[in-house]
């Protein structure tokens, strides 16, 4: 009897799971264009058109015409749609490894991708502060050529430009690659708890679900949002210790680079007390989302068996 149960529990849960495919399919041929993105993304000779977000163009005039609507939007991309990315989770083994080692196996080369333009970035921040230098020795200058220091000014014109792209680029494809995590991330979460047994039910709360989807999943956004400005920085620090020990001594330069270990250690210290009180945090919202869901659930049953009145009436 027993097992004539669990096989009927999951034909439903195939069925769920069958029936939320199909209605993500139906819903993909919504009435909307086809994603200018993507038509941007499927051609080198298309680069300005990505970079200058031109692609975007056609939805801004729009914007400015009329309030927006639905079906103005674009269709997603094919490579950011829900099923596409559980199907390239699907094809691990999740008993014999971890989920950040699938999450970088599958996500790794695409954030590295994403985080090549902070390369011209680098560049841009450092070039930007030495073309001022030699504007402004060149003003100083007695003998120096008004030719010169406008070809400094054409320069610093454009590294800002192309500082304001760059960065611009990486926020927004480092920030894609987090939704997608995201994205596979949850739907692997709901197709697990669909998967589960009622045994295995009893022991998992809808609090511990909750805080799975809202905030562990999220680290992986936050991370691919940070993790690159974080092997930037340390190269933008190394790159600059060199450039004011050629320009100034060495002596003031590593004056001025001392407070730098003293800013670190009173951030890991605030990162290590922040980290105590975000899992207190969590602790405390599983009891409040589990008490929380119980309450709906017995107002349900109030509900199912018309209990307002009796339990409304006062009792002496």
């Amino acid at each position: 009897m027993a097992k004539v149960i669990t096989m009927q529990e999951d034909e439903e849960r195939r069925t769920l799971l069958n029936d939320k495919k199909t209605s993500y399919i139906n819903n993909d041929h919504h009435q909307h264009h086809s994603s200018r993105l993507e038509w941007a993304e499927s051609s080198w000779t298309r680069f300005l058109y990505v970079l200058c977000w031109w692609w975007m163009k056609p939805l801004l005039y729009v914007a400015y015409k009329r309030s927006l609507t639905v079906d103005d939007l674009d269709d997603i991309p094919h490579v950011d749609k829900a099923m596409l990315l559980l199907d390239r989770l699907s094809a691990y083994d999740w008993s014999l490894t971890t989920t950040w080692n699938i999450v970088w196996k599958e996500f790794g080369k695409e954030y590295i991708f994403a985080s090549l333009f902070l390369i011209p970035y680098l560049i841009t921040c450092i070039a930007q502060p030495l073309l001022f230098r030699q504007i402004l020795l060149n003003i100083m200058n007695e003998k120096g050529s008004h030719t010169v220091s406008y070809m400094y000014a054409i320069s610093l014109f454009i590294s800002i430009i192309l500082q304001a792209l760059m960065h611009r680029q990486n926020i927004f494809r480092a920030a894609r690659v987090g939704i997608r995590i995201l994205n596979a991330l949850t739907m692997m979460i709901y197709i697990r708890v669909l998967s589960l047994k009622s045994t295995s039910l009893k022991d998992m709360n809808i609090g511990q679900i909750m805080n799975l989807v809202a905030n562990d999943v999220s680290k992986f956004e936050e991370l691919c949002s940070y993790l690159g400005y974080l092997v930037e920085g340390v190269l933008e620090t190394i790159i600059i210790f060199g450039l004011l020990c050629w320009i100034m001594q060495p002596i003031p330069t590593l004056c001025g680079f001392a407070l730098l270990p003293i800013f670190i250690l009173i951030q890991l210290y605030f990162g290590r007390k922040f980290a105590q009180y975000y899992e207190a945090t969590v602790v405390c919202s599983d009891k409040r989302i589990q008490a929380f869901s119980e309450f709906i659930h017995g107002c349900h049953i109030v509900k199912m068996y018309n209990w307002e009145k009796p339990l409304g009436t006062p009792r002496v």
